[in-house]
């Protein structure tokens, strides 16, 4: 007799899991979009309603772009201010977009959250609401990463402020945060104001920074005073 061997029968092989989808600030950087799978979960949280807009008045959520809430706990380190943005942007986000000017001295000082969004960007810029876009030069020197996202040094985030924001308040606001943090060399400042001989806006740039020397000197010299006369 015969034996005949039945065709052995291999054990079906597992389906490999699907890749979990990228987040739009991968094309910043895989640390970039590490950070911003949970802080993008906590803007997901919460929409756009009249409650949400009550809780940002009453400083307990962070408006960072129409229709995009952050809480404010969430925004303690340079990092989440910065990875943020880019969760802000969302699929619109491109690797050529530079954090910059007033955004840029959040990112790093804190303080209130600017509106709109500043950006730099060597392409193309584009059209996108609730943000500012310049295109402009950015050489290597100009740009530093926080929290595996691009932004401008302090000092270019400053002469760019002093240029091209179009409220004084806004422009003084963004050096004044940081020269409090400490985070603004005065004489580099200077230096790149100098450069700007023939450029737009040179002389609105620096008549604004002597502003803001003027009044931290009357301020120094008011200082002074008070601790000469005693209690």
């Amino acid at each position: 007799m015969t034996l005949v061997r039945a065709p052995l029968v291999s054990a079906p092989r597992a389906l490999p899991a699907p890749a979990a989808p990228e987040h739009p600030c991968r094309v910043w950087s895989a640390h970039a979009e590490d950070l911003a799978l949970a802080l993008a979960a906590e803007i997901a949280a919460w929409p756009e309603s009249p409650v949400q807009r009550l809780l940002a008045a009453r400083g307990h959520l962070v408006l960072l772009r129409e229709g995009s809430y952050v809480p404010a706990s969430a925004l303690a380190s340079m990092a989440a201010r910065a990875v943020v943005i880019g969760c802000a942007l969302g699929t619109a986000l491109r690797g050529s977009f530079v954090i910059a000017g007033p955004s840029a001295a959040w990112v790093l000082a804190g303080g209130p959250c600017p509106s709109p969004i500043a950006l730099l960007s060597t392409a193309r810029p584009v059209v996108l609401a609730g943000v500012v876009m310049r295109q402009a030069p950015l050489p290597a020197r100009d740009v530093e990463s926080i929290g595996g996202c691009p932004l401008t040094v302090p000092e270019r985030s400053a002469t760019d402020a002093l240029r091209f924001e179009a409220l004084p308040e806004c422009a003084l606001s963004t050096v004044r945060s940081l020269r409090d943090a400490g985070l603004l060399d005065d004489e580099e400042v200077e230096r790149r104001l100098r450069r700007l001989d023939g450029h737009p806006h040179a002389r609105r740039a620096r008549e604004r920074w002597s502003v803001i020397l003027r009044d931290d000197g009357a301020s120094d010299e008011h200082a002074g005073r008070s601790r000469a006369a005693g209690p």
